[in-house]
């Protein structure tokens, strides 16, 4: 197991805006090197946390300590990705979309996910998240087939 930290922008439509909704977070990739991943098709669970909290490091930090160290026991588990935002200074006119914590657990299809949601392990994930400190927000929950596209050069 691995971890990658990476720096990506999370872009939203434009919607009614005329500049970009924009995003910049700091990305966590750990990977499973004896449990490798086809990456052209997988099952994906994505979850986001917008809100507020006393302290958002204390937030994010127990939720990387205790809440991936749970993930990384589900059954089947192939992938973890964890970004949480980096302080940036945007340029004027930028709207700025606030998560506190966006996540994505992936598996190599519906069936592994399927059996990690009824597993012990997503009842200790329960139980920790009655642990974080205080949240004042949603949590919004996404599953989806996830297929990456890579363009020849």
């Amino acid at each position: 197991e691995k971890e990658i930290h990476h720096i990506r922008s999370k872009l939203y439509s434009m919607g009614s805006y005329s500049e970009p909704i924009i995003q910049i977070l700091l990305t966590r990739e750990y990977e499973y090197k004896n449990n490798p991943i086809d990456e052209e098709k997988k099952f994906s669970y994505f979850v986001e946390y917008t809100g507020i909290t006393n302290n958002d490091t204390a937030w994010c930090n127990h939720y990387i300590k205790n809440h991936v160290e749970l993930m990384k026991k589900l059954p089947n588990i192939k992938q973890i990705v964890v970004h949480t935002p980096l302080a940036w200074i945007y340029p004027e006119g930028t709207h700025i979309f606030r998560s506190l914590l966006c996540n994505r657990v992936s598996f190599q299809t519906k069936r592994d996910f399927d059996s990690a949601l009824k597993s012990s392990v997503r009842d200790e994930m329960r139980e920790d998240y009655k642990k974080f400190p205080r949240f004042d927000g949603i949590c919004t929950h996404y599953a989806m087939e996830t297929y990456s596209i890579m363009a020849e050069s």
